[in-house]
């Protein structure tokens, strides 16, 4: 096992991923762009916690947890646009649900 597979963060990062994933796959008409920003973004989350952990010093670890919270900001905002602009696909308790596990 990873470092990274012990830590709540990674475990809640790559769950919400999951989620995400799934809402895209069911709701295959939101744009391309929306969907590939939304997938990447998600997915450097989870990629950049798990980075980190591999890194050595205290500050090479710092900037990549640094690096995955400014992909979650990223996936927020990804998800307010298609709120705004799927009202219909993404309902306000999902958009919450999404927004309270970043």
């Amino acid at each position: 096992m990873f470092d990274f597979e012990r830590l709540n963060v990674y475990q809640k990062a790559f769950a919400l991923n999951r989620e995400i994933f799934k809402f895209l796959k069911i709701n295959s008409f939101i744009d391309n762009f929306l969907k590939d920003q939304l997938k990447r973004a998600s997915c450097s989350v989870i990629a950049n916690i798990a980075e980190g952990t591999g890194r050595l010093s205290k500050a090479d670890k710092c900037r990549f947890y640094i690096i995955s919270r400014g992909s979650a900001c990223e996936v927020a905002s990804f998800l307010m646009i298609i709120l705004d602009q799927y009202p219909d696909k993404l309902k306000t308790e999902q958009y919450s649900k999404f927004k309270s596990a970043l």
